[in-house]
C-alpha cells in the first residue's frame, strides 16, 4: 500500500473520531500546538503522520492508537460508529462547533465519500 494511501486512511480516521467527540479542527490542532491548516493537511492525508503525533492525536480523541493504524480489533465496531455518526443530522455538529451548516453538510459529505472508499478496500 503505497504511503499516501496510508495517510489518507490515517487521517480519514482521524477526522472521523474528531466529529464523532464534537471537537473541531481548531481544538485539535489547538491542543497539538500546530497550525489549523497544518492539522486539516493531517486529516486529509497530505502530509505524513508521525508515530508521535498519532499517539498524541490518539490521547486529545481519547481512543486507541491502534485504530487510527487500522490495526485494531475495534476498527469495525469504529466503523460502524461513524457510519451511525454520519447519518445524524448536521444540526447536531452545528451546535457544538459553531460552524454554519453548510460546512457541516460539506464536511459530511466528504467522510461519507471516505468512508465509502474504506468500505470499498474492505476496511
Amino acid at each position: 500500500m503505497k504511503a499516501e494511501n496510508v495517510n489518507k486512511q490515517i487521517g480519514g480516521r482521524i477526522k472521523i473520531a474528531r466529529i464523532s467527540r464534537n471537537l473541531s479542527q481548531d481544538n485539535i490542532a489547538e491542543d497539538l500546538g500546530i497550525s489549523v491548516s497544518a492539522y486539516s493537511n493531517m486529516e486529509r492525508g497530505i502530509v505524513d503522520i508521525t508515530v508521535n503525533r498519532i499517539m498524541r492525536v490518539s490521547d486529545i480523541l481519547k481512543i486507541k492508537w491502534l485504530y487510527l493504524l487500522g490495526v485494531s480489533g475495534e476498527t469495525e465496531m469504529s466503523f460502524e460508529k461513524s457510519l451511525q455518526i454520519l447519518a445524524e443530522p448536521a444540526s447536531r455538529y452545528q451546535k457544538s462547533t459553531m460552524k454554519p451548516a453548510v460546512d457541516i453538510e460539506k464536511e459530511i459529505k466528504l467522510l461519507k465519500q471516505e468512508v465509502g472508499k474504506l468500505k470499498k478496500k474492505g476496511k
